[in-house]
């Protein structure tokens, strides 16, 4: 946009499909032989794509003094990698013979790397992370979710082989994985970075407990069935009492998540935002809100309130009592996940049913 200002001769293209060359048949005759184009990350992804824009840019833009490749900022360029840390399900022998197969052709790449089970202690899995270039989990989006919750902060990414049963985070398969693992040490990857939350418990004033939540926070009622009033605060004001069976703070990756089934909306992983979703709300009186990436929420439960719990990522529980307030908010590093998929987040969301206008039936593991 900036050499567009200050030379009538480039033009600015920004396509989303088909980015390079729909920009060579569209633009060059236009832009009078010098042209910027502008590709959407997904476009990225395209055989040589990387190798096609440059040549593109080369060629039709010579006597411009700087020609660069820029993105949006949420998506980056994998770089090289030497090392890589195994992370399994725990006490699952197909992730775990899995994980020898790829120790062993890592190792034949010229690649160290070592494994731990996801329930290895924390304190472990993080000093083993440290010294990794990437994270290479295999499991399914629950053990992705549990390991990347746990390396939180860490400027680590991750990439996930599945073995459970939605796959949408995990989106290599457990089987042809070869390729995949190529592209990664040819740095041909890219790497997105998810909102992560940040959530402290209070009881009598006093912080008793915290830590982070890569899909949601979640204040819902325990054993008893019965509704659980929820005072909410959004950056200092009060919005009043949910009744309900409780309240999900999610992330744009817990979107997809428990929030989802609670009727809340899908948040495509390039919006920064937090959604704040009742689950079963009294007479429907407090609808799903999407808010900005930095609001700060205060969660406080009523004093008379029944058993409550406070449940993260649906992996870490707390009992509450009342009058126990809880703060959420989103945390300054993100979680950096890999990809190689050429599908867009839409086409993966039709693949595993969280999208259906054809008339057919969502996938039994939906």
């Amino acid at each position: 946009d900036d050499y567009a200002a200050r030379d009538p001769r480039v033009h600015v293209i920004h396509q989303p499909n088909q980015g390079a060359f729909a920009a060579r048949n569209a633009g060059l005759d236009a832009a009078g032989g010098a042209l910027i184009g502008f590709v959407d990350a997904d476009d990225w992804l395209e055989p040589n794509m990387y190798e096609t824009l440059y040549a593109l840019l080369r060629d039709t833009a010579a006597d411009i003094a700087q020609c660069e490749m820029v993105n949006d900022g949420a998506y980056q360029q994998m770089h090289s990698v030497t090392s890589i840390l195994l992370v399994t399900k725990a006490r699952h022998a197909a992730a775990k013979a899995t994980a020898a197969a790829v120790s062993q052709w890592l190792e034949a790449h010229g690649v160290a790397c070592s494994a731990l089970p996801a329930d290895c202690p924390s304190e472990k899995l993080v000093g083993r992370a440290r010294t990794s270039d990437a994270i290479l989990i295999l499991g399914g989006d629950g053990t992705f979710v549990g390991v990347g919750r746990k390396l939180a902060g860490l400027d680590i990414p991750l990439l996930g082989i599945n073995f459970g049963q939605v796959g949408f985070l995990t989106e290599l398969s457990a089987v042809g994985w070869e390729p995949a693992l190529e592209r990664l040490l040819a740095g041909k990857m890219i790497t997105r970075t998810c909102l992560l939350l940040a959530w402290e418990l209070l009881r009598g004033g006093t912080p008793i407990a915290s830590g982070h939540a890569a899909n949601d926070v979640v204040v819902g009622r325990g054993a008893i069935a019965r509704v659980l009033p929820v005072h909410v605060f959004v950056d200092g004001e009060d919005m009043g009492v949910v009744r309900s069976d409780g309240v999900i703070v999610s992330t744009p990756l817990g979107s997809s998540a428990y929030a989802l089934s609670a009727h809340g909306p899908l948040v495509h992983p390039k919006v920064q935002a937090l959604t704040l979703t009742p689950i079963s709300p009294f007479f429907k009186s407090f609808p799903p809100i999407v808010l900005p990436a930095d609001s700060r929420i205060r969660l406080e439960t009523d004093a008379a309130a029944p058993d409550a719990f406070l449940t993260v990522d649906g992996q870490e529980g707390i009992p509450l009592c009342g009058g126990d307030v809880i703060r959420v908010q989103s945390l300054d590093a993100g979680l950096r996940v890999l990809s190689c998929s050429s599908g867009t987040y839409f086409q993966r969301l039709r693949e595993r049913g969280f999208i259906q206008t054809d008339g057919t039936s969502a996938p039994e593991h939906v």
